[in-house]
């Protein structure tokens, strides 16, 4: 990664050719700064606090999560613990080539498309067709 000098106040405005006055930031985000508005502060510890061109300061990352010793252990205790029973065949798709049943697929998936309390099945809606 090549890391360019950016100078939080800009040298063209008055800004000091100091080492304090400069932050090492990748390509991206050296652009950011001087072409899109992105601003830089430097606090009283020497942290540095970034800024969206509206003023708003960008929140810090958070810290990252912490990794079990052994993850596939960690992971299968915490489905075991919430009752889910994965298998080889979870993700595979329980469709069989049929045509899409739109009026059906709108029914069971937007909010309002039913009555309150009154989901239909693939049986519901072919009664409701043929009828």
């Amino acid at each position: 990664m090549v890391l360019r000098g950016a100078s939080r106040a800009a040298l063209g405005q008055g800004g000091p050719t100091t080492l304090s006055n400069l932050a090492l930031l990748c390509r991206r985000h050296h652009r950011a700064v001087h072409e899109e508005g992105h601003q830089i502060e430097r606090g009283a510890d020497g942290s540095l606090q970034f800024r969206r061109p509206d003023g708003r300061a960008l929140p810090e990352a958070p810290a990252a999560a912490t990794v079990p010793v052994d993850p596939v252990a960690a992971l299968r205790a915490r489905h075991a613990a919430e009752g889910l029973r994965l298998h080889a065949g979870t993700g595979l798709a329980q469709w069989f080539g049929e045509r899409l049943d739109v009026g059906w697929a709108i029914d069971v998936l937007h909010p309002r498309a039913t009555r309150q309390g009154d989901a239909p099945t693939r049986a519901h809606r072919r009664d409701a067709d043929e009828s």
